[in-house]
């Protein structure tokens, strides 16, 4: 009698309750149950529920051993980017196909959003964690830099008109300056790219800073060229302390410069980077593609109408129009 109690809880009860309540799948507790009795017998099946929730557990909160994480639970996994394992497989061609097959269902800016940028931002996350070599990074950034270049040629995501080509007196506006600054790294400047090719800002003059630049070389580049707005671009994870100090940096060198950070990546690292970028007073911050294209946009209407509102020849620098 004991032995068939046991081996119905076992088999029966415990996989039903104990998986609903911790998350485990059901088929996984019944495996356990098999493989446990088949290495230590009796004690095994005692011990199958206990072990598999503490594999679990360590699947949940230790990297290295995520797998057990996702071999052992029954819930969906998080992040699971195609695009990103075709790209890390070096299957590049269907990587392609994977994109192509996304812009038939989505506005170019949308795929930026929900396939490319997590991609970029697993890139980062699996680098500092050791799975992926330099060498690995930069191939696969190269190869969405190649996708992103052939994607060039779809049409940019309509945005609103921000008034005419010309001014009250039927002159030609001159064209606002953008200049974008990747954060760090060629991660920052790819994501940079993407955001040129959907935000367009008709009359700009866009220019991209190349990455790996230091605080002050930035703050040279942007006293030489005297841009309009400044925009950041960064991917989390990684390089928020550099990203922080780049903005503080530029609020004391050049406090009227109107300053755009977008921060892409993952939702809970992109959480914790904004809420410290609004404590160093940064107000204008995108947290995709869209929404950065949107407040690149809000500032850009306000330089325009103030500028439209300046008397001629009593103008000041674009770069002090606040």
């Amino acid at each position: 009698m004991f032995v068939l109690l046991e081996l119905g809880t076992s088999s029966v009860l415990e996989p039903v309750l104990f998986g609903h309540s911790t998350g485990i799948s059901q088929v996984a507790i019944l495996v356990a149950v098999l493989f446990w009795s088949w290495l230590w017998g009796p004690v095994g099946l005692l011990l199958s529920t206990p072990l598999t929730v503490c594999l679990s557990v360590l699947g949940k909160y230790v990297s290295p051993l995520t797998f057990l994480g996702m071999m052992l639970t029954d819930e969906p996994v998080e992040g699971l980017n195609t695009y990103y394992q075709r790209l890390v497989a070096r299957d590049q061609d269907e990587a392609a196909v994977i994109v192509e097959a996304a812009l038939l269902t989505q506005p170019l800016v949308e795929v930026y959003d929900t396939v490319l940028m997590p991609a970029l931002s697993y890139t980062k996350e699996d680098s500092q964690r050791g799975i992926l070599t330099a060498t690995d990074v930069q191939e696969l950034v190269q190869a969405t830099r190649e996708i992103v270049e052939d994607l060039a040629t779809h049409a940019p995501t309509t945005v609103p008109e921000v008034g005419p080509a010309t001014d009250e007196a039927g002159a030609p506006r001159v064209p606002v300056r953008l200049l974008g600054c990747p954060a760090r790294d060629d991660v920052d400047a790819l994501a940079l790219r993407m955001l040129q090719q959907t935000c367009d800002l008709t009359p700009t003059v866009v220019d991209l800073l190349p990455p790996r630049l230091l605080a002050s070389d930035v703050v040279a580049r942007v006293a030489e060229t005297q841009p309009a707005l400044l925009c950041l671009g960064a991917v989390v994870p990684g390089g928020v302390p550099h990203l922080r100090y780049l903005c503080k940096q530029l609020r004391l060198r050049c406090p009227t410069l109107p300053l755009v950070v977008g921060c892409w990546g993952a939702p809970e690292p992109v959480a914790e980077t904004v809420a410290l970028l609004r404590v160093d007073g940064i107000d204008h911050i995108g947290t995709t593609v869209q929404t950065t294209c949107d407040q690149l946009l809000q500032v850009y209407q306000l330089i325009a109408s103030q500028r439209a509102r300046r008397p001629e020849g009593k103008g000041r620098s674009d770069s002090s129009v606040a």
